[in-house]
């Protein structure tokens, strides 16, 4: 794990002299989410998920957060480049579709997880596929 700080740390330096060259503001915005980044990693990286994603009604609850979120953009969302994808909160643009990315990972890992011993029968496999159809929307 350790041995992946260092190409990382290379190019969040790289990327953040490149920026500084672009733009000062840039820089500074740059270097503002780089640390909150590494503050949320810090953060995340102390806490025991095995404890907290062992109560199911969580993790599916999460999931079908989600999917409203992606209901949600898609019948009020603005148009911001050219594309519906975005939900205005405050001074934030906000993409829900990178959450329902942790939310389908999350919830494939807990419905796999209890089908382990029947995950190559068909009803399986295709009600896998419904939970991703369910977050293409």
């Amino acid at each position: 794990m350790k041995s992946i700080f260092l190409p990382v740390g290379f190019i969040l330096v790289f990327g953040l002299i490149i920026l500084s060259s672009i733009s000062y503001n840039l820089f500074l915005l740059q270097l503002v989410w780089l640390l909150f980044g590494i503050l949320f990693f810090i953060v995340f990286a102390n806490i025991d998920w095995r404890s907290l994603f062992n109560y199911r009604w969580l993790s599916w609850g999460f999931y079908l957060f989600t999917i409203f979120l992606l209901l949600v953009v898609y019948l009020t969302g603005p148009t911001i480049r050219g594309t519906r994808g975005w939900l205005i909160v405050g001074p934030f643009n906000f993409q829900p579709v990178e959450l329902v990315k942790i939310a389908l990972i999350i919830a494939y890992a807990q419905y796999f997880s209890r089908r382990h011993l029947i995950i190559a029968r068909w009803k399986t496999i295709l009600t896998s596929f419904i939970l991703f159809k369910n977050s293409l929307a």
